[in-house]
């Protein structure tokens, strides 16, 4: 898998990291709580392939600059 980017992000942060953090960090949470008497709740699911990976980057001061810089996102590691 080649390095492929759009809208300013590597596709695979694009798709699955952006979105995240625009909907956790959304009023629209706190707005739900409001109307429904009680804390919003969001579930993430995900698997347990991310501890098989060979990734040197989780120790880099910025992980996610790691992960979506050209030159140091080691896409075959991915």
């Amino acid at each position: 898998m080649d390095y492929a980017g759009m809208e300013g992000n590597e596709i695979t942060i694009a798709v699955n990291v952006v979105p995240l953090a625009l909907i956790t960090n959304s009023t629209k949470l706190h707005d739900v709580a409001k109307y429904s008497n009680g804390a919003p709740r969001l579930s993430i699911v995900s698997s347990e392939e991310f501890a098989w990976t060979n990734f040197p980057g989780r120790n880099s001061p910025s992980t996610y600059k790691a992960l979506n810089g050209k030159r140091t996102a080691k896409m075959p590691d991915r």
